[in-house]
């Protein structure tokens, strides 16, 4: 059984051992401009959302995780060719929800091990969601290929065959050089 809630002031705040205790869900759309750490140092956003969802779950074993997807289109600046460009954020991750500080930092831990997030019964879920959003945007952001640099390539100038040299006689120099 699956509990949904939708967001609203009271809402920001779970408990998340109760959360994930009953398998609940809690859905929200939020402006980008509800998250400050994430706009600094970018562009000028527009009237953008940050579509997100969470849900509790806990595993056989009675470890608790946080699913939380999130779907945004922030604008970034191309660290080639300065432009900005809009980025399609689309996260969908499993969190595990640990009770104790000294849990966050296990030495002894595996590369495969999930992400580790230190539960509570104030737990805030949009500064949750801001620190996925922060990790889902690259540290060098960059287009795959930038559109002014495109623009600014010259085309090549076809060689003429009869300025070309045959293939032959390049091989032909090679041998009387050797």
């Amino acid at each position: 059984m699956v509990n949904t809630l939708n967001t609203g002031e009271g809402s920001r705040y779970i408990d998340t051992a109760e959360f994930t205790r009953l398998g609940a869900k809690l859905d929200g759309r939020t402006g980008l401009e509800a998250f400050g750490r994430f706009g600094e140092g970018l562009p000028q956003q527009p009237d953008g959302w940050v579509t997100w969802s969470l849900q509790g779950v806990r595993d056989s074993g009675g470890q608790s995780f946080l699913l939380v997807t999130i779907k945004a289109q922030p604008v970034l600046q191309c660290q080639r060719c300065l432009e900005p460009f809009v980025f399609d954020v689309n996260v969908s991750n499993r969190v595990q929800v640990v009770s104790r500080e000294s849990d966050l930092d296990d030495e002894d831990e595996d590369d495969d091990a999930p992400e580790r997030v230190l539960g509570g019964r104030r737990f805030d879920v949009l500064s949750f969601i801001e620190d996925e959003l922060i990790l889902a945007v690259p540290y060098v952001p960059r287009h795959e290929v930038c559109p002014s640099v495109v623009a600014l390539a010259p085309e090549p100038e076809p060689v003429p065959e009869d300025i070309r040299p045959s293939p032959f006689a390049v091989l032909e120099q090679l041998k009387k050089k050797h």
